[in-house]
């Protein structure tokens, strides 16, 4: 790992466009089990800064795993690691599930379902994660909405101006849509 100048640790550098906002895997393509993992043991003193609280601290974890932070080339590389903090492997599948296959409230469910099953079963959770994982990606959809939302009343950006740029909107309209539709993400998963 090397530090550029301004301090951010950098671990690598990929060519490569953005992947496109609704970038989701099919079951030929499960590509959640083939990320590599890595192990990171923090310091007991670390001071971890998250906008939006995990449940617990079972792992160190992006927080962040979305389309919008992913670099798709010859290798695909996450980016944006401001998030990373100690977090769970539920509440993060939950975010990255949701940003991946169910962002799109104007989606067919059926369709929305095939994607997030496909995504989940890369990922390959045990039949206890599948069960919580439709309410879990409700909890942190809302997470994020509620972040956005209390940023903006108290004028903390970027969170503020997000919200009213559009993101709140957005966010509002995903929670509706993953609460609606919640037996549907059960039964696909």
């Amino acid at each position: 790992m090397s530090v550029a100048p301004a301090g951010v640790a950098l671990t690598g550098n990929t060519p490569g466009p953005e992947s496109k906002y609704r970038l989701a895997p099919n079951r030929n393509n499960q590509w959640p089990s083939r990320l590599q993992i890595l192990t990171y043991v923090p310091p007991d003193d670390a001071v971890w800064e998250t906008a939006i609280p995990a449940p617990a601290s079972e792992l160190v974890c992006h927080n962040d795993l979305a389309p919008w932070n992913l670099l798709v080339g010859d290798r695909w590389m996450f980016i944006d690691w401001d998030a990373a903090a100690p977090s769970t492997r539920l509440w993060d599948l939950a975010y990255s599930a949701q940003a991946f296959t169910l962002s799109d409230p104007s989606q067919d469910p059926s369709l929305a379902a095939d994607d997030l099953s496909a995504f989940v079963d890369g990922y390959q959770p045990d039949d206890h994660m599948r069960r919580l994982l439709p309410d879990t990606v409700a909890e942190r959809t809302a997470a994020m909405y509620n972040m956005l939302r209390a940023s903006h009343d108290a004028g903390k950006e970027p969170w503020a101006s997000m919200f009213t740029a559009g993101h709140g909107d957005h966010w509002s309209s995903a929670d509706n849509y993953v609460r609606t539709h919640r037996n549907t993400w059960l039964e696909a998963l």
